[in-house]
């Protein structure tokens, strides 16, 4: 058996010595294709009018910003497939609740879908979102920068957070209150994503 030196101690590569020992070719992995996003169906002038709503920095139509909202924790899939994801339009990163009815009211006036995105800690993103019946376009939501704790009552057990807060970044900032139901495997996972 062919011995392999792993963070110090030797490891047997069990599969090359099965491989061997079955007489069977040494497997290669299928090699990543890369993809090439199509570009934004919207117009310049709605873009135009959500970054004004959100700023510059926080609409973005680059291709590595929709494929990212588009795999969700998935972002070698649709590598190894060869064609990306149902992709959308722009991703929009608002920074408060009337940024988010602004765009709501825009998406609706023109006609245009929205997807939620979180953190993506389990969920597969937007793979299978498209454009409604109709629609001209997708606009991935993102609840990234709506990450605050606004106000808590200990006494009563309430706590007031918007809609991008983590469970781990609410558990840390309850100040030592327990948040029932906390556990390691949620703690990439938005709270909304776990009520």
């Amino acid at each position: 058996m062919e011995r392999t030196k792993a963070r110090g101690q030797d490891r047997v590569d069990i599969g090359s010595w099965l491989m061997g020992r079955l007489g069977l070719p040494q497997l290669t992995s299928t090699p990543a294709r890369s993809l090439k996003a199509p570009p934004s169906a919207l117009d310049e002038k709605l873009t135009a009018r959500l970054r004004r709503i959100v700023g510059d920095d926080h609409v973005s139509d680059a291709p590595e910003a929709r494929l990212a909202v588009a795999e969700g924790r998935l972002p070698d899939l649709g590598r190894w497939l060869g064609a990306p994801p149902p992709l959308p339009d722009l991703v929009v990163h608002p920074g408060s609740p009337v940024e988010v009815a602004e765009i709501l009211a825009l998406a609706y006036e023109a006609n245009i879908g929205l997807s939620l995105f979180g953190t993506a800690s389990g969920a597969p993103g937007l793979r299978a979102q498209r454009p409604g019946r109709g629609q001209s376009g997708l606009i991935a939501l993102s609840t990234a920068r709506l990450d605050a704790l606004k106000s808590l009552d200990p006494e009563g057990g309430l706590a007031v957070v918007e809609a991008g807060i983590g469970f781990a970044a609410l558990a840390a900032s309850l100040s030592g209150l327990r948040l029932k139901g906390a556990t390691g495997r949620l703690s990439g996972a938005l709270l909304r994503g776990t009520v």
